[in-house]
């Protein structure tokens, strides 16, 4: 009976976390930003970035973890500070001894070049106690941005990221090897190289696949010395990349794509670490605006026919820009077609950080959230969004924080021309504009995902759009021509 009574409580416990899906702002007087998140076996999540007073997101930040339920509430949260040292958590893992391991960077220069810098790692019990930390400091004259963390052989851990020298600043890749209780066992900076270090990944006792920020793939050896063996990551893709290894030869990988098209995002199967001749390849983004992967990885997986993607739509560079973007998150199959698109924000400036496949077939995207219509300092909130496999947000209240949407319209405010933008699921869609009293100004049948509506003739003002078909998709909102 007792066995019987357990099973059932699993199966019940996995039919509510399929149907568990939120969309949850956490504001506090502090800019806050995340960078990773992991799922334990209860549903729970676990989440770590920084948090900063606000206007010192780029001198003295804080090391900040969060702890939720499956529906996104707060269970508890920690921030580690010290006076003397900024922190920076990147990474989250299970150790598989119910504890977690959290990486991350230091300095204990506020100014920049942000030189006297380390790396960290941190064991903490899933009450968020810390239980041992570590760190690996670097020359006194470096610098050190930006963390990659995986696991490798044997329960050790490899780190890489870049560094610049405070009388030169080039940036050259820094490697780092520790073993599971945080020993080092190797850290090596190759200062002829030239470029940053995005990612590595161990192939053998003997060698290891490193990636650089511009997609240059080198072998390398045991010491982290490159063995000669060099490759390129296909289609000209370069930064923000989201990998996810099939095998220990193939992998998914999610890039910027600098095209001279609307696509701004690409997405690649390569079946060996150096061959790039037989690749799977395709496009995502938008006319007019810069689509931008998740920040720290934004591919990912629980099966490889349902891949998600996710993104940021109308990003640039920097924080605490004034105008409206929204989350992208698309999924495809094995073969890298797309299935469906969906949008979320478009009310503040998003950006997505990470977006990771959960084990109830959805996937949860982090990030962060500027509402500068409503304020004046450098204060962002955090923005969490889980979705089921359909990229639906389905028990949530009847307002929830953040809209979805399936069409989008812009520019907006807009002069002579709009374009519309459908979902990739919806081939046929109508266009309807309307005046403020509510009569129709013109309509428009769009084939495909894009149309262009042109708006010479309309006098300057306020309108309302209808985007829909017969097959579910319905959009309405406000267009403004200037």
């Amino acid at each position: 009976m007792k066995v019987i009574f357990i099973i059932s409580f699993i199966l019940l416990n996995q039919l509510f976390a399929q149907n568990t899906t939120f969309s949850k702002i956490y504001s506090t007087e502090l800019d806050e930003s995340l960078r990773d998140v992991i799922e334990d076996s209860l549903g729970n999540f676990y989440f770590v970035g920084y948090n900063a007073s606000p206007g010192n997101a780029y001198t003295k930040t804080n090391g900040f973890i969060l702890k939720t339920n499956n529906l996104g509430e707060e269970l508890n949260s920690v921030t580690h500070i010290s006076a003397d040292t900024s922190i920076e958590y990147y990474y989250i893992f299970n150790d598989g001894q119910n504890h977690l391991d959290v990486s991350g960077c230091l300095s204990t220069d506020f100014i920049w070049p942000h030189t006297n810098s380390s790396f960290t790692l941190s064991k903490i019990s899933n009450q968020l106690e810390l239980v041992k930390k570590k760190k690996y400091v670097l020359p006194q004259d470096y610098g050190l941005s930006y963390l990659k963390t995986r696991k490798a052989f044997n329960n050790n851990y490899l780190f890489v990221s870049y560094v610049w020298n405070a009388s030169n600043f080039l940036l050259n890749p820094v490697f780092l090897r520790t073993n599971e209780n945080f020993d080092s066992l190797r850290l090596f900076t190759n200062v002829n190289y030239g470029r940053a270090g995005e990612d590595i990944k161990q192939l053998d006792e003997n060698s290891y696949w490193f990636l650089s920020s511009l997609g240059d793939v080198q072998i390398l050896d045991s010491l982290f010395i490159p063995t000669g063996q060099f490759s390129k990551i296909p289609e000209g893709l370069s930064s923000a990349f989201g990998i996810e290894w099939d095998s220990d030869t193939s992998f998914y990988l999610l890039g910027s794509w600098d095209n001279e098209g609307a696509d701004d995002i690409g997405f690649v199967r390569q079946l060996s670490p150096l061959d790039t001749n037989d690749v799977t390849f395709n496009t995502f983004g938008f006319l007019d605006t810069l689509d931008y992967p998740a920040s720290f990885g934004g591919l990912s997986y629980q099966n490889h026919d349902s891949i998600f993607i996710g993104g940021t739509k109308d990003f640039w560079i920097g924080y605490y820009n004034n105008w409206p973007s929204w989350f992208f998150v698309l999924q495809t199959d094995s073969m890298l077609n797309i299935r469906w698109e969906r949008f979320y924000g478009g009310d503040a400036y998003y950006v997505m950080t990470k977006l990771k496949a959960t084990k109830d077939g959805g996937c949860i995207a982090i990030g962060d959230r500027y509402d500068y219509k409503n304020t004046t300092e450098e204060e962002r909130d955090i923005y969490i969004l889980k979705l089921n496999s359909e990229g639906l947000l389905t028990n949530t209240p009847e307002k929830p924080q953040i809209q979805m949407h399936e069409a989008l319209v812009f520019p907006n405010p807009g002069t002579n021309y709009l374009k519309v933008r459908v979902a990739a699921q919806y081939p046929q869609s109508t266009f309807e504009l309307y005046d403020i009293n509510g009569n129709k100004i013109l309509s428009k049948s769009i084939t495909g995902k894009w149309g262009r509506v042109e708006t010479t003739f309309l006098p300057r003002g306020s309108y309302v759009y209808k985007i829909y078909n017969q097959k579910g998709l319905y959009e309405t909102g406000k267009w403004v021509k200037q």
